[in-house]
């Protein structure tokens, strides 16, 4: 874990414990049946989201949102600026290929059909990936200026076709 991973952890965490401190108002919680909180001063029906509210600081802790993230790491030494590159493994591993902005719809070579992992868009326009060939199928776009190390298991080794003129 890097360093800057383990600093956004523990604001993630501080702001965790913000907010029970704000729902729950003190220490001081009694449990009702059903399985209800309440803090002193709260009506007993009133429901806390205290599920909803973990649920937010879990995916701030893990990393915010699936957004992919700017495009600075990659892999610069494959994909040089201007370029956008899909990769077979994650964390930029296996060149599968690039393309520059402006490039209509393509297939991948059979090699490289189904096997992309991560991407990177080092480019001002977005680009879009297909799950079947001729743009078939479900489409995900690859913003400009991002890239994304390991694409969501749902998606992963799907991209049978592209194209770096614009998203979907």
């Amino acid at each position: 874990m890097s360093v800057g991973s383990r600093s956004a952890r523990r604001d993630a965490l501080k702001f965790i414990d913000r907010l029970r401190s704000a729902t729950y108002g003190s220490a001081h919680a009694s449990r009702l049946s059903g399985g209800r909180v309440r803090a002193a001063g709260r009506e007993e029906g009133e429901r806390v989201g205290v599920k909803k509210l973990l649920l937010a600081g879990a995916v701030i802790a893990a990393g915010g949102l699936a957004f992919p993230a700017a495009a600075s790491a990659g892999n610069p030494s494959l994909c040089g600026s201007d370029l956008v590159c899909i990769y077979d493994g994650n964390s930029w591993v296996g060149f599968l290929g690039s393309r520059g902005p402006g490039g209509g719809l393509a297939n991948v070579s059979a090699s490289a059909n189904d096997h992309m992992d991560s991407w990177e868009n080092r480019t001002n326009t977005n680009a879009a990936w297909y799950y079947d060939h001729d743009g078939g199928g479900h489409c995900r776009t690859m913003a400009k200026l991002t890239e994304d190390d390991n694409v969501n298991v749902l998606n992963s080794d799907e991209l049978s076709s592209w194209r770096t003129d614009r998203g979907c």
